[in-house]
């Protein structure tokens, strides 16, 4: 198990139920994108999870497409559709290409008030891809060269410096709960 991976188990610690893993060698062929190893261990381990009611992890899923990869890349489309209204008509100050444009921002997370965990995936090895963060309140941009269970566990933590605006904490609400796998929503 990687450091990471074992780092943000230690804070979530066990998944409550077993995860349908997607099948990984899929992925490419229906793509054309490896999506980093650190995230597919990750979703192995846990699927798609709901951090303190707000916070969404993102996995492909087959649970309405069979083409489950293909949908998740699609759903990207709905950070640039947000992140194209905030900029309306200064589409120009956008600092990133959105994918599938070449080294293009890739979402992989969400909140609830509209901010986007993405993967910039510029060069050849996913697993070199920094993390950006997009904040749309003020339309802060954060490129942070971490992995994205790295930037979990530094979420979850409060050391990363975003954190307080990423993950807006429930009074009540679970750390953390399992939402899907590649089968489906639990």
């Amino acid at each position: 198990m990687s450091r990471p991976l074992q780092r943000i188990q230690d804070i979530l610690g066990e998944p409550e139920r077993a995860v349908a893993p997607p099948p990984w060698d899929r992925c490419a062929a229906e793509t054309g994108v490896v999506l980093p190893q650190d995230y597919r261990a990750f979703v192995d381990r846990y699927g798609s999870v709901r951090i303190c009611n707000d916070l969404l992890v993102w996995v492909p899923s087959a649970q309405f497409d069979p083409h489950g990869f293909e949908k998740f890349v699609r759903a990207n489309r709905f950070a640039e559709e947000d992140i194209l209204l905030a900029y309306e008509d200064r589409e120009e100050e956008i600092p990133f290409e959105i994918h599938p444009a070449p080294g293009g921002l890739l979402a992989w997370a969400n909140n609830t008030k509209g901010d986007y965990c993405f993967w910039h995936t510029v060069g050849t090895d996913p697993d070199a891809w920094p993390v950006v963060v997009w904040i749309q309140d003020d339309l802060r941009w954060d490129v942070v060269d971490v992995t994205a269970t790295e930037l979990l566990a530094d979420v979850v933590t409060g050391s990363y410096h975003l954190a307080d605006i990423l993950l807006t904490r429930v009074k009540g609400a679970p750390l953390w709960k399992q939402d899907g796998d590649w089968n489906g929503r639990f």
